[in-house]
């Protein structure tokens, strides 16, 4: 065995520890997001790219100022009129507790920045039955998503403990940013790599 296997077997002991997750390094995917070059020479990721002030402050100002406004249900009379929908199943989960460790303001913070970030965000619904009785978001960047060959439809699975599960498509709720795909919305910080890069390279040269 070589150097430079040994080198790489190490990394991704390393990596597969950090995130718990089997990953092969056949697997193009993780590796050009862990180290994707700009034209500048910087390995952009999202964790720093959230190092830059303005990433930062353009996500926080998104996320946090959105997550802000009421989120309510309503249900419309048969004059037009509309009133609070207090009575509906979903009323307490979606304006009150959608689980028992968020707030919608919390939960929609999350939404957001996952779009901003990783252009789709996943919330799965738990369900007693048919029933759901709780919102519970997803981390994106442990989702993957395909369309089955056999019935056409996405089968979303995710990482999570150090195992992997399906989810099916009628329980999960998947907001996407644009994309060209159809399936998922585009990865921001791929897309804008160029310019993380060069901010990053502008930075480093200020010191």
């Amino acid at each position: 065995m070589t150097s430079e296997t040994k080198k790489v077997g190490r990394v991704r002991a390393a990596i597969l520890d950090w995130l718990d997750v089997p990953i092969g390094l056949a697997t193009g995917g993780f590796w050009s997001e862990v180290y994707p070059e700009s034209a500048a020479g910087k390995s952009v990721t999202v964790d720093r790219a959230m190092q830059l002030s303005a990433a930062w402050a353009c996500v926080r100002l998104l996320s946090e100022t959105i997550s802000t406004l009421p989120i309510k249900m309503f249900e419309r009379r048969a004059d037009g009129t509309r009133i609070p929908a207090t009575q509906h199943p979903l009323y307490k989960i979606i304006c009150k507790v959608p689980n028992r460790e968020m707030t919608p303001a919390r939960l929609m913070l999350m939404i957001v920045a996952s779009l901003c970030l990783w252009g789709n965000a996943d919330v799965e619904l738990k369900l007693v039955g048919r029933r759901i009785v709780a919102l519970v978001p997803l981390l994106p960047q442990r989702m993957k998503v395909k369309r089955s060959k056999d019935t056409g439809r996405l089968v979303y699975t995710y990482w999570e403990e150090g195992k992997e599960r399906e989810i099916t498509e009628d329980s999960i709720m998947h907001i996407r940013v644009f994309g060209l795909g159809g399936v998922c919305g585009t990865f921001a910080v791929a897309s804008g790599r160029g310019v993380f890069g060069g901010a990053m390279a502008a930075d480093e040269s200020a010191y």
